[in-house]
Parts: C-alpha cells; sequence; structure tokens
C-alpha cells in the first residue's frame, strides 16, 4: 500500500485472510475484483507485501488496453519479471527452454523453432512458462500478481490457467485483479476465469464493497499519518461513495487547495464551501459511467438537477423515455451508482457517488441545468403526467400507455403464482421488478404488498438478513390507517428479527404492534391474538421482569384460557418454565418444559414440536443432565430430515454443550462447524453467530484463548454496528468474554460480564459460577466466595451440579485462609461429585486444583499417579492446556529462566511471552504483565520465531496449541 494508506477493519480482515491463506496453502489463486476504483490495485499491492514478508519471491505484470491486441504481451511482462534482466539469471531458468529464452529477448534459436500451428504454438509456450514458474519455486514460494486482468490478452490468461492447474505440488500461488463492472456483461476469457476461481478447490473470490465511514478514517489516517478531523471523514464518505481512490484524490486536492493543513502538530480543515471535483478523479468517474446507455445518462443528468435524490415516480415522468429509464435505473444500481431508498412519502432514487453527480452538473452547463430542473419541477406537480412516446428530454411527456399497466398486471400475477408454486427465487425477482414499475408508476398502494411477497421470498430461500429489511420496508410502505395490515406485518418482522438476534428491535416493533391495536378489538381479533402470543413469548424470555413483561404475559394467559390454542399453550409453558429457571426452581422448571412438549405433538405443527423440544433441552443443559444426548441427538436428526434448519443449530448447540462437559472436545466443535454450514446455507447472522460463540466458548473453556479471541471477533463481525447496538444474546455471549478475560487477568471484567444485569446477560449458572469463583479466588476475595456459596445453597430447588460447585468454591475460600487440608478434601469431594454426574473435563479441571492449590503441588505417589491420570485423560479429550498443567506439576518445581525447556527450544521467560502472544496480547500489553520493556519482549519473539522456525504470532499460537505447552493457572 502506498503513502502509509490502512484499509479498514471490514478490508483488513479480507486482506489478512487472503495473506493467511496464501502462506498457509489453503488458496492457491485469489480473484479480486471491484468497481473502478474501489482500489483493487491497493489491495492487491497488500497481498504482494504480506507475502513477501513471509519469504516469497512476488512478480507482477498488469494488463492495458494495448495487451487486449498483442498475444503473449502479458505473459512476457510477466516472464521479463521473473526471470530479470541479467544474462546469468535468464539462461539459468531459461536453460533446456529455448522457447522461452527467444521469447522474452534472447537469441532466437537456430534449431526447434516455434512451430507454425497456433494451437500447437501455444501449448509448448504454456509448458514452456509451466517448467520456469518450476524452477523459480525451487528455491521458495512464488506468487504471480496480474492486476487489470480483464485487460489483459486471452492467450496469455490462457497460458497462465494451464500452467498454475497442474503445478504437482509446486509452490506458485497466483493473485489476479478485475475491474469488475455489474452493469456490463465481461469478456468470455474472464467470466470463465471467474468461473473457474470459484469452482477450484483451492481458490478464493474477493469482492470489493465500498468502504464504511470508520474504513475511511481508517484509510484518512493512513494518507496523514495521524487521526484525520471529524470534517475530513464526513466530507471524503459522503462524498466519495465509499471509493477509495476518490477519497485519495479528495485529499489530495483539499492539501494541494490548502483547505486542510497541518498546524502545531494537528491537521485542521478550512471551509469548504464549493469543493469542484478535482480534475485527477474525472478519467476515474467517467469510467463509472462508461458503457451506459443514453437513459441512464439522462437519469444522472436529472439527478444531477436536482441535487442528487429525486422521486421515482418524479424521475421517470421528468425523462420521455418511461419504461426505459426504470431499466436504466436499475443498471445503474447494479453497478452502485445509485440506490432507490423507500421513505414514508413514496420510492426515492438517489445517488451513491456524490462527486459524479456533481461531475455530470458541471458538464451541462446553467443553461441545461436550468431546463432540467424546470422538467423536475412540473414532474413534481401531484397532478403530472406519466411519459410516453420518445420527445424533448426536457419536457414532461403523455400518460402511461395501457402497454405499461399490463405489463404491470402480469408482474403482480407472477408473483403470486410464484408463491403458490414455492418458487422463492422468482418470485423473488418478479417482486423486486414489481416493485420498481409500481414506484415508477406512481402505484403507492401497490408497493406494501410487493414488498411483503419479496420478504416472504427472501426468508423461504433463506435470506433471512435481506428478509428483515424486505419486512420492514413493507411496514412502512403499510398506510397508517390499515391497522389490521400493519399490525400483522410488524409482528411478522419482530419475529424474524428475534430469529436473527435482534432482540431489542424485536421487542420495539413487538410492543408498536400492540400499542396500534389498543381499541381495536373488534376489527383485528386474530391478529390481535398473534401478536398477544408472539408479545408474550418475547416478554417471557427477558432477563429481568418489568411491568410491560409482566402484562404481556398476563395477556398471553388470556388469550389460552379464551382460546384453547396448542400454540397459546405450548408458549405459556414455556415462558413459565424461563421464569423457573430464572428463580432457581429447576424442578418445576423441567416439569413444564416436560409439559409443553406433550402439549406440542398433539398439535401436528412441525415448528411448535420442534420449538418445545428445544425448551426442554434448554432445561436438561440448565440441570447438566447428560443423559440427554441421545434425545438431542435424535432431534438434531428430526429436524435435519423435515427442513428446520434453525431448529437443527439450536438443537446443535445444546448438543455441544453437553458433548464437551462429558469431555468430548471434538465432538462440541463438530457441532459448532455444522451451525457455521448451517448459517451459511441460510444466509443467517443468528445462526452464524451462534455458530463463532459455541466454537469460541469450546476454546476458552479449554484453554486455547487465541482461538476463543478469533471466535469472538468473528462472533461480532456478524452484526453491523447499528445492529450490534441491539444484540442482546440471552446466554453464551457473557460467559465467552468472561472466559477471556479470566484468562487475560482482566478479573474485574470477568465479574462485569457475567452479572446478571449486564448486556449480554451471563451464561449457563454452572459455568458462571464456577468463572466468578475464579475470579474472586485471583482477587483473594474470601467473602465475595462466601457470599457466592450462600446464594447457591438458598436456591429453593438445588439440583446435583450445584453441590459439587458449592464445594469447589468452599476449597478455594480455605485455600485463602491457609486451610490446605480443607481445601484438598472440598476439590476431591467436587471433583467425585462431577465425575458421578458424568461431567469429565470439569472433574479433570477440579482434580488439577485438587493438586495445584488443595496440596500446593506437593504430589505424594497417589497424587503423582491421579494427576498423571487425568493428565492422559485431558490430553485424549483435546484440553492440551489443562494436561500441560497436570505434566508441569509431575516434573516439580519450575526451572530456572535460563535453563531450556522439555522441548530443547525456549527458556521459561521465552515461554511465559510466548503463552501471552496466544492469549492475544500485544507487545506492550506483555511488557507490562511481565514488568519488562517493550523492547525486551520484542527481543524475547525474534529468538522464539527463530528457533521455533515460525513466521508470525499467529503460527506461535498455534504451535502452543498443537504442542500443549502451558502455564498453569485455576480453571
Amino acid at each position: 500500500m502506498q503513502d502509509g494508506e490502512r484499509p479498514g477493519r471490514e478490508r483488513a480482515g479480507q486482506l489478512a485472510d487472503a495473506v493467511r491463506g496464501l502462506v498457509g496453502q489453503d488458496h492457491d489463486v485469489v480473484l479480486v475484483a471491484g468497481p473502478p476504483g474501489f482500489g483493487t490495485s491497493t489491495f492487491l499491492e497488500g497481498i504482494a507485501t504480506g507475502c513477501r514478508a513471509a519469504g516469497w519471491r512476488v512478480v507482477t505484470a498488469s494488463g492495458s488496453l494495448a495487451h487486449r491486441s498483442m498475444p503473449y504481451s502479458t505473459i512476457i511482462d510477466l516472464l521479463r519479471d521473473l526471470v530479470g534482466t541479467a544474462p546469468s539469471a535468464s539462461a539459468k531458468l531459461t536453460d533446456g527452454i529455448p522457447d522461452l529464452h527467444w521469447l522474452i529477448g534472447g537469441p532466437r534459436p537456430g534449431a526447434n523453432p516455434l512451430p507454425a500451428e497456433p494451437g500447437l504454438e501455444r501449448a509448448r509456450l504454456a509448458d514452456a512458462v509451466r517448467q520456469v514458474l518450476l524452477r523459480a519455486a525451487g528455491t521458495g514460494r512464488v506468487l504471480v500478481v496480474i492486476d487489470d486482468a480483464q485487460d489483459a490478452d486471452e492467450v496469455s490468461l490462457e497460458i497462465l490457467r494451464y500452467a498454475l492447474a497442474d503445478r504437482h505440488g509446486a509452490r506458485v500461488a497466483c493473485v489476479l485483479g478485475l475491474r469488475a463492472d455489474p452493469g456490463t456483461p465481461p469478456p468470455s476469457v474472464i467470466a470463465d476465469l471467474g468461473a473457474w476461481v470459484t469452482r477450484l478447490r483451492t481458490g478464493l473470490r474477493i469482492d470489493l464493497s465500498p468502504l464504511t465511514r470508520s474504513e475511511v478514517a481508517a484509510q484518512l489516517a493512513g494518507i496523514l499519518g495521524g487521526p484525520p478531523p471529524d470534517g475530513v471523514t464526513t466530507l471524503a464518505h459522503s462524498l466519495s461513495g465509499g471509493s477509495p481512490g476518490l477519497v485519495r484524490l479528495l485529499v489530495d486536492e483539499l492539501l494541494r487547495s490548502g483547505v486542510l493543513e497541518r498546524r502545531t502538530g494537528v491537521w485542521l480543515l478550512g471551509p469548504v464551501d464549493d469543493l469542484t471535483v478535482p480534475p485527477d478523479a474525472e478519467p476515474l468517474l467517467a469510467a463509472m459511467l462508461a458503457g451506459v446507455d443514453e437513459a441512464a445518462r439522462c437519469a444522472f443528468q436529472l439527478l444531477s438537477a436536482a441535487d442528487g435524490e429525486l422521486p421515482t415516480a418524479a424521475l421517470c415522468r421528468a425523462c420521455c423515455r418511461g419504461s426505459g429509464l426504470e431499466a436504466a435505473v436499475q443498471v445503474l444500481a447494479d453497478r452502485g451508482l445509485v440506490r432507490e431508498d423507500l421513505r414514508p412519502e413514496g420510492h426515492v432514487v438517489r445517488g451513491t457517488v456524490p462527486l459524479l453527480v456533481r461531475l455530470i452538473a458541471q458538464a451541462q452547463g446553467p443553461q441545461r441545468l436550468q431546463e432540467l430542473r424546470d422538467a423536475i419541477k412540473e414532474a413534481s406537480r401531484p397532478n403530472a403526467k406519466a411519459p410516453g412516446p420518445a420527445g424533448a428530454r426536457s419536457t414532461p411527456c403523455e400518460g402511461w400507455p395501457s402497454s405499461e399497466l399490463q405489463a404491470f398486471e402480469l408482474l403482480r400475477l407472477g408473483v403470486d403464482e410464484a408463491l403458490a408454486a414455492r418458487s422463492w427465487r422468482e418470485a423473488v425477482t418478479l417482486a423486486e421488478a414489481s416493485i420498481r414499475r409500481a414506484a415508477a408508476l406512481g402505484a403507492s398502494e401497490e408497493l406494501a404488498g410487493l414488498h411483503e411477497a419479496r420478504a416472504r421470498g427472501l426468508d423461504a430461500g433463506g435470506h433471512r438478513t435481506d428478509a428483515v429489511a424486505a419486512w420492514r420496508a413493507s411496514v412502512t410502505a403499510t398506510p397508517l390507517d390499515d391497522v389490521a395490515r400493519r399490525a400483522d406485518r410488524l409482528r411478522r418482522l419482530a419475529e424474524l428479527e428475534w430469529t436473527e438476534g435482534l432482540f431489542a428491535a424485536a421487542g420495539g416493533s413487538i410492543e408498536e404492534a400492540a400499542a396500534l391495536l389498543e381499541g381495536q378489538e373488534d376489527a383485528v381479533g386474530p391478529v390481535r391474538d398473534a401478536v398477544t402470543l408472539t408479545r408474550g413469548l418475547f416478554a417471557g424470555r427477558a432477563p429481568l421482569p418489568s411491568p410491560q413483561q409482566l402484562q404481556a404475559v398476563a395477556d398471553l394467559d388470556g388469550l389460552w384460557r379464551r382460546t384453547g390454542s396448542p400454540a397459546a399453550g405450548v408458549v405459556r409453558l414455556i415462558v413459565a418454565s424461563d421464569a423457573a429457571s430464572r428463580d432457581g426452581r429447576f424442578d418445576q422448571m423441567l416439569d413444564l418444559a416436560r409439559q409443553a412438549c406433550r402439549l406440542a405433538e398433539g398439535s401436528n405443527d412441525l415448528r411448535l414440536v420442534g420449538q418445545a423440544a428445544v425448551a426442554l433441552e434448554t432445561t436438561q443443559v440448565v440441570a447438566m443432565d447428560v443423559a440427554a444426548r441421545t434425545a438431542i441427538a435424535a432431534s438434531i436428526a428430526s429436524a435435519a430430515q423435515a427442513g428446520l434448519q434453525s431448529l437443527e443449530a439450536d438443537h446443535r448447540a445444546l448438543a455441544a454443550f453437553l458433548q464437551v462437559n462429558v469431555g468430548d472436545i471434538a465432538g462440541g466443535l463438530t457441532h459448532a462447524d455444522a451451525i457455521l454450514t448451517i448459517g451459511s446455507r441460510l444466509g443467517s447472522r443468528a445462526v452464524l453467530t451462534k455458530g463463532f460463540l459455541v466454537r469460541g466458548l469450546i476454546h476458552a473453556y479449554v484453554g486455547n484463548v487465541g482461538l476463543a479471541v478469533a471466535c469472538r471477533d468473528e462472533f461480532l463481525g456478524c452484526y453491523d454496528s447499528e445492529s450490534a447496538t441491539l444484540l442482546h444474546l440471552n446466554v453464551g455471549a457473557g460467559e465467552l468474554a468472561a472466559h477471556i478475560a479470566l484468562r487475560q487477568g482482566r478479573l474485574g471484567d470477568v465479574l462485569t460480564a457475567l452479572h446478571p444485569e449486564g448486556a449480554p446477560r451471563r451464561g449457563h449458572w454452572f459455568h458462571a459460577s464456577m468463572l466468578a469463583g475464579s475470579a474472586h479466588f485471583r482477587l483473594s476475595d474470601a467473602d465475595a466466595l462466601a457470599a457466592q456459596v450462600g446464594v447457591l445453597r438458598g436456591l429453593p430447588e438445588p439440583l446435583p451440579w450445584v453441590d459439587a460447585v458449592v464445594d469447589r468454591l468452599e476449597g478455594l475460600r480455605a485455600t485463602l485462609v491457609g486451610d490446605r487440608g480443607a481445601a484438598a478434601e472440598l476439590f476431591r469431594a467436587s471433583s467425585v461429585r462431577l465425575d458421578e454426574l458424568g461431567l469429565a473435563l470439569a472433574a479433570a479441571f477440579v482434580w488439577l486444583e485438587w493438586a495445584e492449590l488443595g496440596l500446593a503441588g506437593k504430589l505424594d505417589a497417589e497424587a503423582s499417579a491421579l494427576v498423571e491420570g487425568v493428565a492422559a485423560e485431558l490430553a485424549r479429550m483435546g484440553a492440551q492446556e489443562a494436561a500441560e498443567r497436570g505434566r508441569r506439576l509431575l516434573r516439580g518445581p519450575r526451572r530456572t529462566a535460563e535453563s531450556p525447556t522439555r522441548t530443547g527450544e525456549l527458556t521459561d521467560r521465552e515461554l511465559d511471552v510466548a503463552r501471552l502472544v496466544a492469549e492475544g496480547l500485544s507487545n506492550p500489553e506483555i511488557a507490562e504483565r511481565l514488568f519488562v520493556s517493550t523492547r525486551t519482549v520484542t527481543t524475547h519473539l525474534t529468538h522464539i520465531y527463530r528457533r521455533l522456525g515460525l513466521s508470525g504470532r499467529t503460527a506461535l499460537a498455534h504451535h502452543l496449541h498443537t504442542q500443549g505447552t502451558s502455564e498453569p493457572h485455576a480453571s
């Protein structure tokens, strides 16, 4: 990257993934595609820089308009960069390959010239290229980078594909940059290339999207060498449309004009009255509109006259092209240059790249701009006529012809037929076309139903995130006086938001629906019942009761008593079971969940049966009933067979929890991977979040902190910043945060994450109690441990695991007050109880605490034999960190900092540094933890990398995980 540019968080993640995949040999071919100005070349430079840092040799070439008509030109440039200009280097790589030696500038061979047949010539040259790549890779991995592949000659691309297709294990990879124009079909060779990368097992395609505001700020910080003023970030983001190229050119223009200047070490932005389009940006902006038809250009002229935004109907009326303009707007939307937004007053079209709008306005001239504004003003009148046959572009035209209305009716009929036939893809496509046509016709009364049809199609097709937005559009387009339909659509929106993990948004939607129905009992009875059912379910699962929640549950109870419907009864029992769990009435919790299952089974409603089954399994997990695994496995198979994939993911999450607790860590991770697969298939953020959360909890529980942190970041990355503020997961997120904080020594954060009133809520009772106890112990807070014991002892219906946790907590407290004998006995009792419950992993952890804390690490022969068996069992389970704790106990006192470890590679101080790196700490954080300087940490890391033959922090974390070396600490 040039001039200190830094990519934004999302793009940085894509870049890091690409480099990591290439270095780890997960990917051999990477295709990076993006519209003009979206930073494809910069992204390729970042990949090349990352691979060079890993010791790769990088060779580059770039397509151009001149290359298109010159066969072999791109491959010649590539080979010349590969073999170099020195005669000795050229001869070494091309020795015995006369075709290549001659092609890149060497003497023409006297014999065996290139054959006259074009096909044979190409085949021989392709084989020659493959041979030289194999030779170059003999001394280290080679990365071939070709930018602007859309302008490379076809022959070179075919030769490159052949050379990469069969490399016999050669360490050669390729990265291709492609300027993709969504509005224009790519050349056949480029389409084939993209399809080939997609099919390739080791292929990766990255489609660059516009930068977010935070990403623009990150890029500006790289360009300016420090934090940019907020005004610069706002200006650059709003004018560039998220194009990195335009951001760079805008900053150059601000610096050139003196509006942006540095004073006393701080960047200051002066007044920006009328910023003109930078001349250097004009070619880039013109490329964005290259190849569009006259109707699209007309649309942009009208948008430029209206400062970049117009109602869709007015835009179509202002232009004589009518439905042709509608198609043109779709082309521009595909290119990302315009966007249609739904407002309460109707659809509007707005330009997404304001600089392009300004450029078009500058090109019109004052007189033409005034003509366009007059046309817009006329078209915006309430009784303005719609366009008809071709005429003067600036004059409103006659009304819509009957053929346009007939076409619209046919589209509407097609949507209904596609939904009836369960052809979801066709329904969505036709609904989108109908929405555009309705907006152009000004048929606003049709929009709500069309958005609903699109939402139903998207939901049924698995595109849950898009379906949420479509339901919101349907609600917005529904008139306020149509109370029943608006309330029902709000209810459907709320149910989908809840499914997607947007609990706060779901609560807001269902409360709005309930408020709409106040005083409307007679007119909207069935809708009111459905809203009551949904509202009661949401309220019953909230973390703490409130007056509104209590009222919602009371309404639900009234609905069940009035109608006796199975759905109302099941939901009522589930809500009651949740309430019993919160109060510690566990026997009652289990009984109510079983009643819900029995009632649901009589309804013959598969979704209701599945919902009740998940509720029962959740109570069984709360009770730590490992025998429930068999029933959960049957539920997984049943949900998969019925095609209820979201329910299958719920069952798998619960199964993973029990699998890990009985010691089957690999089985738990298998369930997590299956959940991620389901989430990808459904396009569901909530299911993906669940998968990353389950993986993260497993890794955190067994001590793989680096992997747990990565899962946490993926978990948070499933939501954009707006959605993340609405996210409130009931179980698990707080526990994951607490595990990571405990491993990193942030003890106060552990307790904050587990607080029952916090957001996110604390996790499972069992693990939350274990984690909080460990935090209190490390804080030497014996009183807090005693209070925790009192809470657990006071549960109205304690479960068997409660006694085991209480014994452990009292053992920690005994350790704090110096009573080692009592501590050892309590830890032993806790371990025995956990073993009896089948909770093998937790039992093994407490056995280690028995040895480390209760026995103060002083093991006799019997204790040594027990610890040896526990360490072996932990290693078999996959809990390598805990297993190493046991092995260290058996080895006795720690070695000195100067003596080598059992691996003969690192000193103990270097191991301390390595373990903290694996926990995700930065060098300054490690220095603070170890009371050394940052430079000392850097020196240790240099020695570690050299001795272990590793290339970076990720490789080091993986090495420690697989080798099983770790520092002992309490669970």
